[in-house]
């Protein structure tokens, strides 16, 4: 094998590698940002919030859209 593919081989391993631990990383996000989410709603719930309300408070307090 030639250097160069040799090269060709490592780079291309290094970025799957990255690629695959950034899309780990971006998951964790997610779901940590899902559950945040998810247990912003109740509190809403109990507090009477109605659904247009708790739907402003979220897109305000989270900035979705």
């Amino acid at each position: 094998m030639e250097a160069k593919e040799w090269v060709a081989r490592e780079v291309a391993h290094v970025r799957m590698d990255s690629r695959e631990e950034g899309l780990s990383i971006g998951r964790k996000d997610g779901m940590r940002f899902s559950l945040a989410i998810m247990a912003t709603i109740p509190k809403l719930i109990v507090a009477n919030k109605n659904h247009e309300e708790i739907i402003a408070t979220l897109v305000a307090k989270y900035n979705i859209d």
